[in-house]
């Protein structure tokens, strides 16, 4: 009697590892476009702007997105939300690195900040890493099952 629970499992864990595998190229071809167009400077959180997630498959839970201040090099000052978004309230007071966009200094991003998660790459490992994972799981799999020999 063939199992039909593993191919359906693995159907599943194959869905979900090409979409976080899709879901991260596109973070790291963001965050080069990022780079490419934009200036490096330093950040303080002066807030949390407070969002409804449920959209991003958190429920009703909210989500927070930092309101930054930074300053051009111009002296200009920029107070903008920051394009980061997460299930924790960002601390009020850090200095983060940021970069801005020279054509439109209110479009910023945090490029680093503690607690915030993996970054495009780290996401980037992590989907190399569930590929991995999903071929030799589908060869063990295809082999106890008989299939491969």
């Amino acid at each position: 009697m063939y199992p039909i629970v593993l191919p359906i499992f693995a159907t599943l864990l194959a869905i979900v590892v090409i979409s976080r595998l899709v879901r991260a190229i596109g973070r790291v071809i963001g965050a080069v476009r990022v780079a490419r167009a934009s200036v490096p400077t330093l950040a303080t959180i002066v807030g949390n702007q407070t969002e409804s997630s449920s959209h991003t498959g958190f429920g009703n839970a909210p989500i927070f997105r930092p309101v930054l201040r930074y300053e051009m090099p111009s002296g200009l000052v920029i107070i903008s939300p920051g394009a980061r978004a997460m299930i924790l309230p960002f601390i009020v007071g850090a200095a983060v690195p940021v970069r801005y966009h020279l054509s439109e200094p209110t479009l910023v991003e945090i490029t680093y900040a503690p607690g915030s998660g993996t970054d495009a790459y780290g996401a980037l490992g992590m989907a190399v890493f569930g590929t991995g994972f999903l071929l030799v799981y589908g060869c063990f799999a295809g082999h106890f099952l008989g299939i491969l020999k």
